[in-house]
Protein backbone atom coordinates (compact mmCIF):
# COMPACT_ATOMS: atom_id res chain seq x y z
CA UNK A 1 0.00 0.00 0.00
CA UNK A 2 1.32 3.59 -1.11
CA UNK A 3 0.22 6.15 1.48
CA UNK A 4 0.75 9.93 0.76
CA UNK A 5 1.79 12.26 3.36
CA UNK A 6 1.35 15.96 3.11
CA UNK A 7 2.38 17.61 6.50
CA UNK A 8 4.60 20.62 6.74
CA UNK A 9 5.81 19.65 10.53
CA UNK A 10 9.03 18.02 10.14
CA UNK A 11 8.67 16.35 14.14
CA UNK A 12 4.83 15.23 12.93
CA UNK A 13 5.59 13.95 9.53
CA UNK A 14 8.87 12.31 10.08
CA UNK A 15 7.20 10.08 13.32
CA UNK A 16 4.24 9.59 11.04
CA UNK A 17 6.47 8.34 8.07
CA UNK A 18 8.70 6.55 10.45
CA UNK A 19 5.92 4.59 12.42
CA UNK A 20 4.34 3.79 8.52
CA UNK A 21 7.43 2.56 7.27
CA UNK A 22 7.67 0.39 10.04
CA UNK A 23 5.00 -1.90 9.58
CA UNK A 24 5.79 -1.79 5.77
CA UNK A 25 3.77 0.93 3.97
CA UNK A 26 5.44 2.73 1.44
CA UNK A 27 5.03 6.66 2.39
CA UNK A 28 5.54 9.27 0.16
CA UNK A 29 6.17 12.76 2.34
CA UNK A 30 5.44 15.66 0.83
CA UNK A 31 5.62 19.22 2.79
CA UNK A 32 3.63 21.38 0.68
CA UNK A 33 0.04 21.02 -1.71
CA UNK A 34 2.23 22.19 -4.44
CA UNK A 35 4.81 19.19 -3.95
CA UNK A 36 1.69 16.73 -3.58
CA UNK A 37 -0.13 17.76 -6.25
CA UNK A 38 1.54 15.31 -8.56
CA UNK A 39 1.59 12.34 -6.66
CA UNK A 40 -2.05 12.67 -5.49
CA UNK A 41 -3.39 12.07 -8.80
CA UNK A 42 -0.92 8.80 -8.90
CA UNK A 43 -3.41 5.31 -9.40
CA UNK A 44 -0.89 3.94 -6.97
CA UNK A 45 -1.99 5.94 -4.09
CA UNK A 46 -3.92 4.15 -1.94
CA UNK A 47 -4.39 6.65 0.97
CA UNK A 48 -3.65 10.24 1.47
CA UNK A 49 -2.78 11.43 5.27
CA UNK A 50 -3.47 15.79 4.96
CA UNK A 51 -2.73 17.92 7.24
CA UNK A 52 -5.26 20.81 7.53
CA UNK A 53 -2.59 23.81 7.65
CA UNK A 54 -0.26 24.13 5.26
CA UNK A 55 1.74 26.78 4.02
CA UNK A 56 0.16 26.94 0.18
CA UNK A 57 -3.35 26.44 1.57
CA UNK A 58 -6.09 24.28 3.07
CA UNK A 59 -5.75 21.13 3.05
CA UNK A 60 -9.75 20.66 3.19
CA UNK A 61 -9.86 23.49 0.06
CA UNK A 62 -6.88 20.79 -1.52
CA UNK A 63 -9.49 17.48 -1.12
CA UNK A 64 -12.15 19.41 -2.40
CA UNK A 65 -10.05 19.92 -5.52
CA UNK A 66 -9.44 16.16 -5.92
CA UNK A 67 -12.46 14.75 -5.04
CA UNK A 68 -13.70 17.54 -8.23
CA UNK A 69 -11.38 15.75 -10.36
CA UNK A 70 -12.04 12.12 -9.79
CA UNK A 71 -9.47 11.16 -6.76
CA UNK A 72 -10.98 8.73 -5.22
CA UNK A 73 -8.17 7.73 -2.86
CA UNK A 74 -8.95 7.45 0.88
CA UNK A 75 -8.08 10.41 2.60
CA UNK A 76 -7.36 11.19 6.82
CA UNK A 77 -7.43 14.58 7.62
CA UNK A 78 -5.41 15.60 10.49
CA UNK A 79 -4.45 18.83 12.38
CA UNK A 80 -2.95 19.88 15.17
CA UNK A 81 -4.46 23.38 15.46
CA UNK A 82 -4.58 22.90 19.41
CA UNK A 83 -2.11 20.65 20.13
CA UNK A 84 -0.18 17.63 18.60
Amino acid sequence: MTILLVEDNNGLGAAIAQALTAVRYRVDWRRSIDAALEPAFDQGTDLIILDRGLPDGDGLEFLRQLRSEGVGAGVLVISERSAI
